[in-house]
């Protein structure tokens, strides 16, 4: 049979010696000079990708349909905010304001493309309606003033009326075209200072509105003009500030009117 001698575990006892602490501390300085190494790898990074003449924005382009806003423009209005900082510290937003400031530019977004580009996409604005006489509505009422809006087809409506009411001026200016639909050609609508409304008809019929139950009065003016055009004379004036019916005053006739 076979025996084995049992070995009873000897304690075992850690001993600091100079050696390890050296190492030790050694192992501390490396890492402490690697953290200072990356702080001043990267702030070498900053200042070298700061730097606009190292990487400079060179190339610029656009995109959308652009029909009054031409490349000078653009240029000139980037222009304005100096030189351009590097590709990575541009501030694409400061660019963006400087250029909704154009008149003609409703929207515009602006991106970075590496390694030198800028990228704009423009929205340029779609007039609606000639605002008293020396500005534009686009389609959601605001005003806009280019230079040169007398490019713009001469069909749109004239509208006139408060700046701070261009919204409700263009949206009564809707209903009347869809109420009156194409038989009736409006050239202008007019919203007073003490909130009246205007109309007149491309042929020179003035019609007026009031200021109370517009809506109604238009409908009424929709269901009246047949009958009055059977009467062969030709309209100048149609007032309808009243509960019913309505004041008519004819060409042929200056002093004469008919209710």
């Amino acid at each position: 049979m076979l025996t084995a001698d049992l070995i009873e575990p000897q304690p075992q006892y850690a001993i600091d010696l100079p050696q390890q602490k050296w190492r030790w501390w050694s192992g501390l300085i490396f890492f402490i000079c690697v953290i200072v190494l990356l702080f001043w790898g990267g702030w070498r990074t900053i200042h070298w990708m700061s730097d606009a003449h190292r990487l400079p924005i060179s190339q610029m382009v656009i995109e959308g349909q652009l029909k009054y806003t031409n490349v000078d423009e653009i240029r000139s209005a980037i222009g304005q905010l100096g030189r351009l900082d590097s590709f990575m510290l541009q501030n694409v937003d400061e660019i963006q304001q400087q250029l909704e400031q154009l008149p003609w530019v409703k929207q515009v977004a602006v991106r970075k493309q590496w390694p030198n580009q800028l990228k704009l996409y423009m929205v340029e604005q779609q007039a609606k309606a000639r605002w008293n006489d020396n500005a534009l509505l686009n389609s959601e009422g605001t005003i806009f003033a280019p230079k040169n809006a007398n490019a713009l087809p001469l069909n749109l409506i004239r509208l006139y009326g408060p700046d701070q009411r261009s919204d409700e001026v263009l949206a009564m200016w809707h209903y009347i075209d869809q109420t009156l639909g194409p038989k009736f050609n409006v050239a202008q609508l007019s919203l007073s200072p003490r909130r009246a409304w205007h109309i007149v008809l491309a042929d020179g019929v003035v019609i007026e509105l009031g200021q109370e139950r517009v809506k109604e009065r238009i409908r009424r003016f929709v269901g009246l003009y047949p009958i009055l055009q059977k009467e062969g004379r030709e309209i100048a004036y149609i007032d309808l500030r009243y509960d019913t019916g309505a004041a008519v005053k004819w060409r042929d006739s200056p002093d004469g009117r008919s209710k």
